[in-house]
């Protein structure tokens, strides 16, 4: 695709259209209730990307859980599942869609085992359980940020809950949901 050839002096300049649109969407969840900003960048036949975001002609595949408003701007509805939400320029494409998942507010995170207690060297790995608003859970135990107040005594070598023993003591443990910013703190207790 070569790009357009200058114009003639005297010339009218064709105005660039979009070529691609990409749509971006937040990290945030969609919880019911909330309501989300997208955006969608259109790379133009001129060569250059631009915010197309409030040309687009924004639609979801279900109108219910998440209502489309001009400018990319999702109102989350009552329910849960699964949706696509689409940006088209003007006359239908170029386009592009993305799924989200809609579900309620998360409530709660639940840590087990409630007391661990671990020997020095040893592993034990925890579990983590959303407890959504609608009474819904789900396992979030690889998709938390897992840390230590004292990381002489207890070690995260990666996320997924699982950690090590590694001196004698009491720590306190936290796991944070990246997205939603909640945090289960509980502590912990070692044997020497």
């Amino acid at each position: 695709h070569l790009p357009p050839r200058p114009p003639r002096p005297g010339q009218a300049q064709a105005a660039a259209t979009p070529v691609t649109l990409t749509i971006h969407k937040p990290d945030a969840p969609f919880e019911t209730g909330a309501q989300r900003s997208l955006t969608v960048l259109a790379m133009m036949s001129d060569g250059k990307a631009r915010n197309y975001t409030g040309q687009a002609t924004w639609s979801s595949s279900n109108e219910t859980l998440v209502r489309m408003l001009p400018g990319g701007i999702a109102k989350v509805g009552p329910g849960s599942g699964r949706v696509t939400i689409t940006a088209a320029a003007p006359g239908g494409k170029p386009r592009d869609s993305v799924d989200v998942k809609v579900q309620a507010k998360l409530q709660d995170i639940v840590i087990t085992p409630k007391n661990p207690l671990v020997e020095i060297g040893k592993t034990e790995v925890m579990m983590a359980t959303a407890v959504y608003a609608d009474g819904s859970t789900e396992d979030l135990t690889p998709w938390l940020d897992w840390s230590t107040d004292k990381p002489k005594i207890v070690e995260f070598p990666s996320n997924g809950g699982a950690w090590v023993g590694k001196g004698p003591g009491t720590a306190t443990l936290a796991a944070t949901d990246p997205r939603t910013q909640m945090r289960a703190v509980f502590r912990d207790g070692l044997l020497p």
